[in-house]
């Protein structure tokens, strides 16, 4: 170790000059442009001061450097606009001086920084890296551009149209009243393939059409079709825009079609491997299924998509309603062969021509559209203005009451949106009815409801939390008893011509559960997500068609293979406990690190935080206090609840969801392996106790 001795007044001004953000970037650059040219060396600079120690150890390096001297590295490292070209001398004459300051200055090669270093990372890489973040960020083309003129690099493209590798031209053709760009069914599958690892011989294919609006001050639409496998995001295989929906399904979808006909008898191969495919379904909206099948739209007499119901039409309230749910259902065969023509509006549609159940393969208990969007917001609604002939509104100290406690619920961080309050229950979205749904309302609704509204509404919520995880599928013929149940008694309680498709719909939901699994598996969310960033790619109003076709094919380019990337080596810990240590080392003496937050999955985590140190083992409720190890296994610290009991006793136990309420009297904490973890828990607090909810896609 190399010592050198500098006077005060010159340790005054490198200590000033040390802190200047000029200062650290010269000095990893001056550090790191020696790594190409000299061999690895350590040096250190030492000095100590009359009066007191300063030592600090601002980052770590390691210089690489061979016969060079130290006073010119020293000069080097620490000058900032130029080389402090007097400080070789002034460190040299100072080398002698009985005083000296401790002070120490390490930097390593893979320190974290914001600089770019030019000198470790090659022109290609640097490219990837701009295309990534430009389209990340969804920078403008004009911006790239004028940033791609400041940094002036080598090699670096002038153009952000070489940068992004925008195509050229896209083919897009007239279709009807407007025009449809084709990107390609077969296309996306080889992105998938080469992007991804897949270790599966088959590719099931979910498909998506649905309508989109671009502009707020225009007709124009898009009508995309997407595709997804298993839990990835929809790729785009086509957009349709035009100032309405398609003309003509046949039209439409005869691309897709005949391009899906080629894949499932051929198959795909890449690299010498080789997966057929094959169809799961088409999960669409009422409007866009309609449309797709080529049948009359969801308010017409024979509108029933999956039974032969004839809907019976309300002139005072202007609805048509569909009262009965023991109508036979509708079948393939019978689909094909036309024997109900008031349903279909089409002679045929391109879909008949693929190998695929016309009835059971489109399902109609999409929750996103059926439940929360529809059914659960009109309730709401209903409830709140009166809109139910035989329920009062609710009064304006009533719904300020519930919109203060919509304000108090504390979600687990896993809920992503907080559900706002009743004044703006215009303008909430889908996840935060599904939210009121599955968690909140059925304990804010028990103070709020009639006895009889209330139970009505718990045949819904036990009904649709049965339906929503695997973990409860030995329910589900419960679950389709207490959906007829809440058809019928829906007639009663707010009226004949109050049942809607949407309400109708709920008989025909558990056939798709049984078909398709939990209600998440086939909901239109991530197809609602993938529209809104396709929305969000058009920069003007010219051409959206084109816009978008560019975007989409400069993202597929841009986006690199994830095969060598390592997963996330979970549980994650962080946020060392370091007080209390000593009460927690003599509970645990076999523990020696306490952490406040775990992360068990890419889905799952515990914290010190009321609303996410709950959770369920066995039917013990238990309140995490910390996550320790051990004998190399990760465990969470917690007091168990001393009783709990059930919330509802009707139409079922409540305890058969694990669903409790307790006052929240603890017992002596105990150490839970992770393994034992059955689902964490909401916790809503309601009145003196609190009611545990389990997070639906926790449940294990």
């Amino acid at each position: 170790m190399n010592k050198l001795k500098l006077s005060t007044s010159d340790i005054k001004k490198l200590k000033k000059f040390k802190m200047s953000g000029t200062y650290h970037r010269q000095i990893q650059k001056s550090v790191k442009s020696k790594l190409a040219t000299y061999k690895t060396k350590k040096y250190e600079i030492t000095t100590v001061d009359d009066t007191a120690e300063y030592t600090s150890t601002t980052k770590k390096a390691t210089e690489t450097m061979d016969n060079l001297d130290k006073s010119h590295f020293i000069s080097e490292a620490l000058s900032s606009q130029q080389l402090v070209k007097d400080l070789p001398n002034l460190l040299q004459n100072n080398l002698d001086n009985d005083e000296e300051i401790e002070e120490h200055y390490l930097f390593s090669e893979d320190s974290d920084t914001d600089e770019y270093d030019g000198s470790n990372i090659s022109n290609e890489t640097l490219n990837e890296k701009l295309r990534n973040w430009a389209i990340s960020f969804n920078i403008s083309h004009s911006a790239v551009t004028a940033l791609l003129g400041i940094l002036k690099l080598p090699n670096l493209p002038k153009s952000s149209r070489t940068l992004l590798r925008t195509p050229r031209d896209v083919t897009i053709k007239k279709m009807g009243s407007g025009n449809y760009w084709h990107n390609g069914l077969e296309n996306c599958l080889l992105h998938y393939l080469r992007t991804s690892d897949n270790y599966l011989s088959n590719l099931e294919l979910s498909f998506n059409v649905d309508g989109l609006p671009i502009y707020n001050s225009s007709k124009m639409e898009f009508w995309p079709i997407l595709c997804s496998i298993s839990n990835l995001q929809p790729m785009v295989v086509g957009i349709y825009c035009g100032t309405t929906k398609p003309p003509s399904v046949k039209e439409f979808m005869t691309p897709f079609v005949d391009e899906l006909k080629h894949l499932l008898k051929n198959g795909i191969s890449v690299s010498k491997q080789h997966w057929t495919i094959s169809i799961r379904c088409f999960i669409c909206d009422t409007p866009a299924r309609a449309f797709v099948k080529g049948v009359v739209n969801f308010n017409a007499y024979s509108g029933c998509t999956r039974c032969t119901v004839v809907g019976e039409y309300s002139h005072e309230s202007h609805r048509m309603s569909f009262p009965r749910t023991d109508l036979p259902r509708r079948t393939n065969n019978s689909f094909r062969e036309r024997t109900d023509p008031d349903h279909h509006k089409e002679d045929s549609t391109p879909l008949e021509d693929l190998p695929i159940d016309m009835i059971k393969d489109f399902p109609v208990g999409d929750s996103l559209h059926l439940l929360h969007l529809g059914i659960m917001k009109r309730c709401l609604i209903g409830w709140r203005e009166g809109k139910f002939k035989k329920h009062s509104k609710w009064s304006v100290h009533d719904t300020d009451l519930i919109t203060n406690f919509l304000h108090r619920c504390k979600m687990p961080k896993e809920i992503h949106r907080a559900v706002r309050g009743l004044d703006t229950l215009a303008f909430w979205k889908g996840v935060e009815f599904r939210t009121f749904l599955l968690y909140i309302a059925p304990v804010i609704l028990k103070d709020f409801l009639p006895v009889d509204v209330y139970q009505h509404f718990l045949m819904l919520f036990v009904a649709i939390t049965i339906c929503s995880s695997s973990r409860y599928s030995k329910y589900l013929k419960v679950a389709e008893s207490l959906l007829e149940k809440y058809i019928d008694k829906y007639i009663d309680i707010y009226g004949l011509d109050s049942i809607t498709s949407n309400v109708h719909s709920l008989c025909h939901l558990v056939d798709d559960v049984e078909r398709f699994g939990e209600l998440e598996t086939f909901s239109a969310y991530q197809y609602e997500n993938k529209l809104y960033k396709i929305k969000r790619l058009l920069r003007t109003g010219n051409n959206p068609l084109a816009q978008a076709a560019k975007r989409i094919q400069e993202i597929e380019i841009s986006q690199n293979c994830d095969k060598h990337k390592t997963p996330n080596p979970f549980p994650i810990v962080k946020k060392q406990i370091k007080s209390n240590l000593d009460e927690l080392k003599h509970r645990l003496p076999h523990c020696n690190e306490f952490f406040a937050h775990i992360e068990v999955n890419d889905s799952l985590m515990f914290n010190y935080e009321e609303k996410n140190r709950w959770f369920l083992t066995k039917n013990q409720i238990v309140k995490m206090k910390c996550a320790t190890k051990v004998d190399n296994n990760w465990c969470l610290y917690g007091s168990p609840l001393r009783k709990t009991e059930d919330f509802f006793e009707t139409p079922i136990k409540s305890s058969r969801l694990n669903i409790f309420m307790s006052t929240c009297e603890e017992e002596p904490a105990v150490l839970f392996p992770l393994a034992d973890i059955e689902c964490k828990l909401v916790a809503i607090q309601c009145h003196d106790t609190k009611v545990f909810i389990p997070l639906i896609h926790s449940l294990i």
